[in-house]
């Protein structure tokens, strides 16, 4: 029989709760030997409201705890504080075959809708044969699709929940829209369609570089590649093979080539590592903008959402390199 649960990752972080038994299923995202002057393992578990930490001390330690990395499991545990977070204390773990993933993962309200709306939304903006072939190329491709319909946005920064990739890129879509039509003095060989073919696609490369959710590890090939370069690398690619059967203007290739590698050009934070050229087009340069700004904005939603500091501000933000507003 399927496993039902009912204690949320969320609803575990209160004061009323400290020192209280729980007994629930949890994905195991991480488990290591942290054994220094006092013998621990230390477990990071998952649910779809979010993460929270774990330590097996050492009277409860059992060899088998280390193979649990990467499943679900019932885990026994306290609710404690540890260096000022809410954490769980955990006595004893056991392997669970049967449960409904989507338990264990943040994701949007309907995944295949937002998929779905995107699709359609992409297809009513962008016109010309080519370009439309090529973002179905990557979109209506049955089996790309049952994977970019459930991928993550981001590992952890941004969008870091099933349906959050299609979540972004949609965001993008549209905020690249909205901005190239309220600039008043527009060049006149603006081209909008490349602009929204280079946001549907800027990060398509991230189909390689996350394995699924509720793992959301980086692949080989996102370490030694990057997701920027291999969307530049799939789309050249996809070009190529479009030409086999259709006309499709080097200048066009160019440019929405070039609005992909300066994509991250305007990030101020770890995104940066992959910038490769400036953006040296109105074009480029609204993308990298909107792409910056949909990132930050979801990034400090999660962060605000996330943090359990008193009053309104949160602590202190690495990744941003500053306090965030919470009221």
């Amino acid at each position: 029989m399927q496993h039902k649960k009912n204690a949320f990752i969320s609803e575990l972080k209160k004061p009323e709760l400290i020192n209280q038994e729980v007994k629930d299923s949890f994905f195991i995202r991480s488990i290591s030997d942290e054994s220094n002057d006092t013998a621990r393992y230390e477990l990071v578990l998952v649910d779809k409201t979010g993460t929270i930490k774990g330590n097996i001390w050492d009277n409860n330690i059992k060899d088998v705890y280390l193979s649990c990395q990467n499943s679900v499991c019932i885990v026994t545990a306290k609710v404690t504080r540890y260096h000022g977070s809410y954490c769980l204390s955990v006595s004893n773990m056991e392997r669970l075959e049967k449960y409904q993933s989507l338990d264990y993962c943040p994701h949007v309200d309907d995944p295949k809708k937002a998929y779905d709306d995107f699709v359609g939304m992409y297809g009513e903006d962008i016109k010309k044969p080519h370009m439309k072939a090529l973002v179905d190329h990557f979109y209506k491709n049955d089996s790309a699709a049952k994977k970019l319909m459930i991928l993550q946005g981001g590992k952890a920064i941004h969008h870091s929940k099933i349906g959050g990739y299609v979540e972004h890129v949609s965001g993008v879509h549209v905020s690249c829209r909205n901005e190239a039509k309220n600039l008043s003095q527009t060049p006149a060989n603006f081209d909008i369609e490349a602009l929204l073919v280079g946001a549907d696609l800027h990060d398509i490369g991230k189909y390689k570089e996350y394995s699924p959710l509720p793992y959301n590890q980086i692949t080989d090939e996102g370490y030694l590649i990057g997701h920027l370069n291999m969307s530049l690398c799939m789309v050249y690619n996809a070009i190529c093979k479009l030409r086999e059967t259709m006309e499709f203007p080097k200048s066009d290739e160019i440019k929405i080539l070039h609005l992909i590698a300066t994509s991250h050009s305007a990030a101020d934070d770890i995104l940066t590592s992959q910038q490769l050229v400036k953006p040296m087009c109105p074009e480029a340069l609204i993308l990298s903008r909107m792409d910056a700004l949909n990132s930050k904005c979801d990034g400090f939603a999660e962060a605000i959402i996330t943090d359990q500091e008193q009053g309104n501000v949160t602590k202190f933000n690495r990744i941003y390199e500053q306090y965030l507003y919470k009221a």
